[in-house]
């Protein structure tokens, strides 16, 4: 059974969904500066350190009415194929793990305007909850600007010529700005911009990070075949929905007791033309960290020099080893040569 990793979200008291990989950053509702004949959808755009972002609101882009903003607005800034969009949303929930089974086919009896169409990607029954899956690459088409560079000047407060602040009171309108200068302003370490994904799995009770760019997807273990005349750690083979997958067992190249083990859980991974299957015990969660974050691996952690581990980040206590799976396929022992 194969599952993805969703970034959830609440509007108008309903769930959505949008694939975590093409999530850049999220943070409150700043400041906007409207463009003029603009669509309806565009609200405006921000200065996010030096890059002119178009901003949209979701409830247009699905053909609902707007609704009057909040402080407790969200925004989430979507980057796909060198364009963003930040899309204005009430809550951010968290990140959730949706099986393939759990997806809907049937989408035409819950979604009521062709807009709501054009925008998603499917349905899914997930905690007993309905969630819409939203298409990240229709949502990034279908703003109306490309993302553009600026000097970093801030936003514009005069009340009379930006509709977008004029709606809110003197107070929220600095806090509003506020926030805006402070997304202007921040340096590469302080803001979020650039963040790196992380998919965090288990491995004999140790846990380890993966770049979420190139994990194509996460599945259960089916039938393995045994592949002749291979070292220890390619595992066999496994049938991927018609796709012949290799599947490696990564355990002596991190430095784990390689004892038998119940094989349950692959990360499927796809690097230049290399697809294989990295054999994991558990899939926790996704981690959105800044590059800076990643730090180097304290020698109490990994005694010796680790090719393979490019360094450790934090979570709530917690210290979790960074894996370089470019490094891990494409060089030294574990070479994955798919033409063999």
């Amino acid at each position: 059974m194969a599952y993805q990793p969703y970034l959830i979200f609440g509007l108008s008291g309903s769930r959505f969904g949008i694939a975590a990989a093409v999530v850049q950053e999220l943070f409150l509702l700043p400041a906007l500066t409207p463009i003029a004949e603009a669509t309806a959808e565009m609200v405006g755009i921000l200065n996010l350190r030096g890059h002119i972002i178009p901003v949209i609101d979701l409830r247009q882009r699905l053909g609902r009415s707007r609704q009057p903003y909040t402080l407790k607005h969200s925004v989430i800034l979507i980057r796909l194929h060198e364009r963003s969009v930040g899309v204005i949303v009430d809550e951010v929930d968290n990140v959730e793990f949706i099986a393939e089974s759990e997806l809907a086919i049937d989408v035409g009896s819950h979604l009521t305007t062709d807009a709501e169409h054009a925008v998603t990607a499917g349905l899914a029954k997930h905690d007993s909850q309905l969630i819409t899956l939203l298409n990240p690459e229709a949502l990034v088409q279908g703003s109306s600007m490309a993302t553009g560079t600026a000097r970093p000047e801030p936003i514009d407060a005069n009340i009379e010529g930006n509709e977008f602040l004029a709606q809110f009171s003197a107070a929220d309108q600095a806090v509003l700005q506020n926030r805006a200068d402070a997304l202007i302003n921040q340096s590469e370490s302080e803001s979020w911009v650039g963040l790196t994904a992380l998919a965090i799995v288990g491995l004999q009770g140790e846990r380890f990070a993966l770049n979420l760019e190139v994990i194509q997807e996460f599945t259960q273990i089916a039938q393995v075949t045994p592949v002749p005349c291979c070292p220890p750690h390619i595992v066999g083979n496994m049938n991927l929905r018609g796709e012949i997958l290799t599947l490696i067992d990564i355990r002596q190249f991190v430095n784990l007791d390689t004892a038998s083990t119940r094989q349950q859980q692959a990360v499927i991974v796809r690097v230049n033309d290399i697809v294989a299957g990295i054999i994991v015990d558990a899939v926790f969660d996704v981690l959105y960290v800044h590059p800076g974050d990643v730090t180097a691996v304290p020698t109490a952690i990994h005694a010796t020099d680790n090719a393979y581990i490019r360094g450790v980040v934090r979570d709530n206590g917690q210290t979790i080893s960074v894996l370089d799976i470019t490094q891990l396929l494409t060089h030294g022992e574990l070479v994955v040569d798919q033409a063999a």
